[in-house]
């Protein structure tokens, strides 16, 4: 697990320099087909992270009742990030 910390020349991994290069690309709004090609476009256009909002009503639509799955699949979405060595900035929100 790499260590994160804040300079005063910014971001810093693991003691080096991290210019954070992000751009918004929200899994809920594609097919989950689509999100490992749209993540490498991301990726060859030079970023590094990857920010989303998490809208809660997607995932709650019912209190204590929890959707997953296809293109609400948040945890598969994360793990495609990681694998093709983008960071990723997570927001929750109530609702979009």
């Amino acid at each position: 697990m790499p260590t994160v910390s804040v300079t005063r020349a910014g971001l810093a991994i693991d003691g080096q320099p991290f210019p954070l290069l992000a751009g918004q690309l929200h899994y809920f709004r594609y097919p989950r087909a689509e999100w490992r090609d749209l993540l490498l476009k991301a990726r060859a256009a030079g970023l590094n992270t990857i920010d989303t909002v998490i809208p809660w009503n997607l995932h709650e639509p019912r209190p204590g009742e929890f959707d997953f799955a296809g293109a609400a699949n948040l945890p598969g979405y994360l793990d495609q990030c990681a694998e093709l060595g983008l960071f990723a900035i997570v927001r929750p929100v109530p609702y979009i």
